[in-house]
C-alpha cells in the first residue's frame, strides 16, 4: 500500500469517525523531534491534543513497561535528539500532566551553552545545554537514553566504529549525568546487522523509526518500531486504530 493512499485512507476514517471508534489492541511507543519550533509541524497546542488522545486511550509507561502483558494498551513516549523546544515546551506539559517521557541524547552534542545540530541535519534548533540534561537526569519522570556520539548514520560506518558510536556514547552520557542507560536511538532510523548486533551489547531496547506496534511476545527489542506522534493529528488516530494496525503489514513502506 502505497504512503498516499495509506494517508487518504487516514483522512477518510476520521472524517466518518472510525478513528474515535474502533482502537487498536496492541501497545504503542511515540516518536517526536520538536514541539513548538519554528518551521517545525507540531506546535505547543497540537502537542497538547495528542497528549490528551494518547493519556485516555493508553497507560503512559516508560519503554521497558511496554513490553510487559497489561489488561490496559500502553504507550510510551520518546524524543530524539534532546533539542531544547522540547524541554521548553513539552516538558512543563508532561510534567504537568506527571507523564514519563524519554529523551534520546548525543553525549557530544551536550554542552554548557547548548550547541546546534551539525550542519548535514540541516537544522540549527540547539541541543539542551548541559544544566537542562542535568534537570531532566533527575527527574524520574525523564529518562535519558542513548542516541549516539554524534548521530552518524551507522550503516556508514565500519569495523568498531559502530560499537564505539554506540556504547562510548552509553559510557559518556552515564558518567556525564551519573545515570544507566539501557535504550539506544538509531539517528536517522538506519541500521543493518552490524548496527544490531553493536547496539544489542550492551542495551537492551533499540528503537527505529519504522512504523508499527509492540507485541510483547514477538516485538524484537534490537528493532523496535513506532508511530509518528507529530504527524497530522487525524493521521495519528488513524495509525493507532486496530484496522490501521492490521493492513501495517501490507505497506510498501514502513519507515517514516
Amino acid at each position: 500500500m502505497k504512503l498516499k493512499l495509506w494517508r487518504l485512507l487516514g483522512r477518510v476514517s476520521s472524517t466518518i469517525g472510525i478513528s474515535s471508534r474502533i482502537q487498536g489492541g496492541s501497545n504503542v511507543v511515540l516518536m517526536f523531534h520538536h514541539v513548538g519550533a519554528e518551521n517545525q509541524s507540531l506546535s505547543v497546542e497540537g502537542f497538547q491534543n495528542v497528549l490528551d488522545f494518547v493519556e485516555k486511550n493508553f497507560e503512559i509507561v516508560d519503554i521497558p513497561e511496554v513490553f510487559e502483558n497489561s489488561e490496559e494498551r500502553r504507550a510510551a513516549i520518546t524524543f530524539d535528539d534532546g533539542y531544547q523546544n522540547v524541554f521548553e515546551n513539552a516538558y512543563p506539559l508532561l510534567k504537568e500532566k506527571n507523564l514519563p517521557f524519554t529523551v534520546f541524547l548525543n553525549s557530544e552534542f551536550i554542552t554548557e551553552e547548548g550547541t546546534a545540530f551539525p550542519e548535514q541535519l540541516k537544522n540549527q534548533e540547539k541541543i539542551i545545554n548541559f544544566n537542562q540534561a542535568k534537570e531532566l537526569a533527575g527527574d524520574e519522570l525523564a529518562n535519558i537514553q542513548n542516541h549516539g556520539k554524534r548521530h552518524q548514520d551507522l550503516t556508514q560506518l565500519s569495523g568498531k566504529e559502530p560499537s564505539d558510536e554506540i556504547n562510548g556514547s552509553k559510557e559518556e552520557l552515564e558518567k556525564l549525568l551519573d545515570i544507566e542507560i539501557e535504550s539506544f536511538c538509531y539517528p536517522y532510523g538506519h541500521y543493518d546487522e552490524e548496527a544490531v548486533r553493536a547496539a544489542s551489547e550492551n542495551q537492551g531496547y533499540c528503537l527505529t523509526v519504522d512504523r508499527g506496534f509492540v507485541d510483547p511476545g514477538s516485538t524484537e527489542r534490537s528493532k523496535i518500531p513506532r508511530i509518528d506522534g507529530a504527524q497530522e493529528f487525524k493521521l495519528l488516530k488513524w495509525e493507532l486504530t486496530s484496522v490501521a494496525e492490521k493492513i501495517f503489514s501490507k505497506m510498501d513502506q514502513t519507515r517514516y
